[in-house]
C-alpha cells in the first residue's frame, strides 16, 4: 500500500493512493440518485437558507446552550485553525461523484470561514486533514502507517483491531483532532458509509467536515442544524443559517483562537445572535 504517515501523524504519502476492491458496494448503485437530490438541493439551496433565517427563533441563551453542547467535553480553550489546511481522501477512487460532492462542500466552507483549504499534493508532507473511508472499517488494520493515527497510544495490534471492529458494529465514526494552546494542527477522520441512508450521504460527508474542522460534536439544541444527531439529519447542499453564521463568526470575527472556552462560547453566541437578527426580516 502506497501509504505513509509521520509518527506525528502527518501524512507524506508517494505514489496513488490504494483502491480498495470492494470498498463501495452499496453506494455505487445509488449515486443517480444521490445525483439527482444533489441537484434539487442545490436549486432550493437559497429558498431553504431564507426561509430558515427568517423562521428560525433567534435566542441567545439557546445558542450559547447549542454550542456548550457541541464543545461539550473538548477542553478548556476555544481553538480554531491558524495554518492552511491540505486535505486528502483515501476510500473514494471509485465514486467520482461522491469525490465531487465532498470537494464542493470543502470549497463551500472555505468561503464561508475565509479559512486556506485546498486538496493535498499527495508527494508532499502538509496533509494536515485526512478523511478515510473504508468497508469495513477493519480492513485498514493491516496498514500499519495508519496505526499511529487512528489507534491509541501503547495499544497492541489486537486491541486497535478490536476497538476497528467495535466501530463496524456500532456503525462510529472516529475522529481524531490534534491541537497546540491556540490551534488545530491536525484533524482526521475514520468512516464507512455504506450504512448511511442515501439521501444523507452529501449532508453527512458535510457533518464529517465541519465537525473535524471545528472539533465539536452533536448537538440537537438547535434544529435544523448540521450538528443535530442523524435521525434529525436533513438532506441539504449548504448549512442552515445558524451553521454559517456560527461558522463566518468563529473564523472572520473577533473571537481569537485559545481564548477560555467559557468566554469565548458566550462571545460567540452573542454575536451569531447579533448576526441572525441583522439578517433577519
Amino acid at each position: 500500500m502506497a501509504i505513509a504517515l509521520l509518527q506525528s501523524g502527518l501524512w507524506r504519502g508517494k505514489g496513488s493512493v490504494p483502491r480498495w476492491a470492494g470498498a463501495w458496494p452499496t453506494l455505487g448503485a445509488r449515486l443517480l440518485r444521490v445525483r439527482r437530490l444533489a441537484l434539487t438541493a442545490l436549486l432550493t439551496s437559497a429558498l431553504f437558507a431564507t426561509s430558515v433565517a427568517k423562521g428560525q427563533a433567534i435566542d441567545e441563551a439557546e445558542i450559547e446552550a447549542h454550542l456548550r453542547q457541541m464543545y461539550l467535553g473538548h477542553g478548556e480553550r476555544l481553538l480554531t485553525w491558524k495554518r492552511p489546511i491540505h486535505y486528502i481522501v483515501v476510500g473514494l477512487e471509485r465514486e467520482q461523484e461522491l469525490k465531487r460532492t465532498l470537494d464542493n462542500h470543502f470549497a463551500y466552507v472555505a468561503a464561508l470561514t475565509g479559512l486556506s483549504i485546498q486538496e493535498a499534493d499527495p508527494t508532499a508532507s502538509k496533509t494536515n486533514f485526512i478523511l478515510v473511508f473504508a468497508n469495513p472499517i477493519p480492513q485498514i488494520a493491516p496498514l500499519k502507517e495508519l496505526k499511529p493515527l487512528f489507534g491509541e497510544a501503547g495499544q497492541s495490534d489486537e486491541g486497535y483491531l478490536r476497538m476497528l471492529e467495535s466501530l463496524e458494529r456500532l456503525q462510529r465514526t472516529k475522529f481524531v483532532t490534534r491541537t497546540n494552546d491556540d490551534s488545530i494542527l491536525l484533524s482526521a477522520v475514520l468512516a464507512n458509509p455504506t450504512s448511511w441512508d442515501y439521501e444523507l450521504v452529501g449532508t453527512r460527508i458535510l457533518q464529517l467536515i465541519v465537525a473535524g474542522l471545528t472539533k465539536t460534536e452533536l448537538s440537537n439544541q438547535i434544529s435544523p442544524s448540521v450538528w443535530n444527531s442523524v435521525d434529525s439529519l436533513e438532506p441539504i447542499s449548504r448549512l442552515p443559517a445558524i451553521d454559517e453564521a456560527y461558522l463566518r463568526t468563529l473564523h472572520r470575527g473577533t473571537i481569537k483562537s485559545g481564548v477560555p472556552i467559557k468566554d469565548g462560547l458566550r462571545d460567540l453566541a452573542t454575536a451569531i445572535a447579533s448576526k441572525l437578527r441583522n439578517r433577519a426580516p
